[in-house]
């Protein structure tokens, strides 16, 4: 097949910066299995190209949800810059007072949307970016489990997590125009099973273990990264993964991303109190 064609040129060419083909993986390819245990075990990050749809269908979705979160996060910005007596119903920041790094929206079954007459489209533009990453999120899961010879429950659990999920859409406040580094998030693992995420703009890096480097992480594609889930569920397997560190770096500009977690508990999307 094509798609296996280009994983055995991809493997000979030996990239910094691994890549996983998920039409590979669909279409049953045994390279690209062996390629995703080596992502997996390896630096435990990786770029998913390949994604099946073709750039003409996915350019307009994914622009009408980063429009929908820029609008959404501008309005919810004018209503926390109106007074401290002043909140968002819809948004979390850091720091939750004064001038805020990060914000973010929470998607989860079972919570709720904000209503189109109070903010017209957000809802279905995102639903419609998440669904996408959805079903890249359930080839993965299904594919990691098998690639890593995952015992019967544990692949279970892995493969059959997807309604317990959930997206954030983010907004990182334009750094300070002082040419000093800073962080929008600092280093951290995520919770789940593993973490898809996409921005428009630099500013996301992984820890490279073996050299510990901060590897970049390019814009405008979908990007893996494992999580604390995988972790534990790896942890007395012959094949191991290990969470991956990472953190956000500010652009001069303000810089908006999507991150959906796989394999999420309800307490940790929102749903119930922990």
């Amino acid at each position: 097949p094509v798609a296996c064609a280009a994983v055995l040129r991809r493997l000979a060419s030996a990239m910094p910066l691994l890549r996983v083909s998920v039409a590979a993986l669909a279409s049953g390819c045994t390279l690209a299995s062996h390629e995703l245990r080596h992502a997996l075990c390896g630096p435990g990050f990786f770029v998913c190209e390949n994604v099946g749809r073709r750039d003409e269908e996915l350019a307009p979705m994914i622009s009408a949800a980063y429009d929908a979160s820029r609008r959404f996060h501008g309005v919810e910005l004018q209503v926390r810059s109106a007074g401290p007596d002043f909140t968002s119903k819809w948004i979390k920041s850091k720091p939750s007072q004064g001038s805020q790094c990060r914000s973010w929206f929470t998607a989860a079954s079972g919570r709720s949307w904000p209503p189109d007459e109070e903010h017209p489209g957000f809802a279905t533009s995102i639903q419609a970016f998440d669904a996408y990453l959805a079903g890249i999120a359930a080839l993965l899961a299904v594919s990691a489990a098998r690639a890593l010879a995952l015992s019967s429950d544990r692949a279970d659990r892995l493969a059959n997590a997807p309604s317990e999920s959930m997206l954030r859409a983010l907004r990182y406040a334009p750094a300070p125009d002082d040419a000093k580094p800073r962080k929008g998030i600092p280093a951290h693992v995520d919770f789940g099973d593993f973490t898809l995420c996409h921005s428009r703009l630099e500013g996301l890096e992984a820890l490279d273990r073996e050299t510990g480097e901060w590897q970049p992480l390019p814009p405008n594609e979908v990007c893996f990264m494992a999580a604390s889930g995988l972790e534990k569920k790896t942890k007395t397997q012959e094949h191991q993964v290990r969470a991956v560190e990472h953190r956000a770096m500010m652009n001069t500009v303000e810089r908006l991303s999507f991150c959906r977690f796989h394999g999420v508990s309800p307490a940790q999307s929102g749903r119930s109190k922990a």
